[in-house]
């Protein structure tokens, strides 16, 4: 199950903790089923308590850098202040296929932030590039959750 929960939590924003979680305690459900519950209770609680444990563990030091190339950035910039709680930095940029003048919006954020800003950028810019990179250490401001 870790195998597929790492699996899955790679194709999807889902945590590796909540996916074992789910995956387990429906197994342990059916088994409750047909043995016995308070054993299944007891077995839930402790899947509850070591996904809880694996998520404090695995996910919360991973920081992402996203890096947004769009021709929408006052907009996008606007409604992103207004809801994620980060600072971001934007500089000019010159598509060199487009040969049009854009705006780069970086910012560092957490695993779990990049869905909510990837619909907030594709809300004004469907063809926005948003490229998304792990940051090995943030050295200044960054609030944590």
């Amino acid at each position: 199950m870790d195998i597929i929960a790492i699996i899955l939590s790679r194709t999807s924003n889902v945590s590796v903790g909540l996916l074992l979680t789910g995956m387990n305690g429906v197994i342990v459900l059916i088994s409750g089923a047909f043995f016995d519950w308070n054993i299944a209770l007891y077995t839930l609680l402790s899947i509850y308590l070591t996904g809880k444990m694996i998520d404090t563990l695995h996910t919360d030091h991973i920081k992402l850098t996203m890096q947004i190339v769009t021709t929408k950035g006052e907009s996008i910039r606007k409604e992103l202040l207004d809801s994620v709680y980060r600072g971001i930095t934007i500089t000019e940029g010159y598509g060199g296929y487009t040969q049009e003048t854009k705006h780069i919006l970086m910012m560092v954020v957490t695993r779990y932030e990049t869905m909510q800003i990837k619909k907030i950028v594709r809300k004004y810019d469907k063809n926005a590039f948003i490229n998304i990179f792990e940051t090995i250490e943030v050295d200044g401001q960054f609030a944590k959750n």
